[in-house]
């Protein structure tokens, strides 16, 4: 594809976040897409993942955007206090 003499490069999530935009605003969905274009477009691949692979594929991509699992790995963390003297 070609705009304005310079090559635009579209990948697959451009054109399936495109596809998604179009299918919702059919549904009068009225928000930004655009506004969170980066985590759509995480969600359409962990979807496809799903379908695919299994629910443990979308998990792992997902799970660098996932608020929640972060605060739970850290929670989950054992941390290690130096001994004092007195133990």
């Amino acid at each position: 594809l070609r705009r304005g003499g310079l090559r635009c490069v579209r990948t697959v999530d451009d054109i399936l976040f495109d596809e998604l935009i179009e299918f919702l605003t059919r549904y009068n969905f009225k928000i930004n897409f655009y506004d969170y274009e980066e985590r759509l477009k995480l969600y359409i691949k962990g979807a496809i993942a799903e379908q695919l692979f299994s629910p443990d594929f979308k998990a792992r991509i997902l799970a660098p955007s996932d608020a929640m699992l972060e605060t739970v790995k850290k929670l989950d963390t054992p941390e290690i206090s130096p001994a004092s003297p007195d133990a």
